[in-house]
């Protein structure tokens, strides 16, 4: 889900999360991208938090970097972050 080229803090600690942990296990994106079938662009908008990731796609992610759910429970973090700061925008 693209958000137009805005970065969203949220996003970027999510893709942060995301490339910390591709870079311990020792891979780079092509590698990371190969086994979950996404291109090795997309895990860059993920890793810039240019790209919202989906609940699956964090799923597919934690289970090629061994990762247990550390970005599934990463992506309920930000995605709520986004949506109190949402309600907050619209209420003003």
């Amino acid at each position: 889900m693209s958000m137009q080229g805005k970065i969203k803090p949220e996003f970027l600690s999510f893709g942060a999360e995301v490339r910390r942990l591709r870079k311990a296990a020792g891979l780079n994106q092509q590698q990371l991208a190969d086994p979950i079938n996404v291109t090795r662009s997309y895990i860059t908008q993920i890793e810039t938090g240019r790209t919202r990731c989906r609940r699956d796609l964090a799923l597919r992610l934690d289970r090629a970097l061994k990762s247990g759910t550390t970005l599934v429970e990463s992506l309920g973090r930000a995605t709520r972050i986004n949506q109190v700061r949402q309600v907050s925008q619209a209420l003003r």
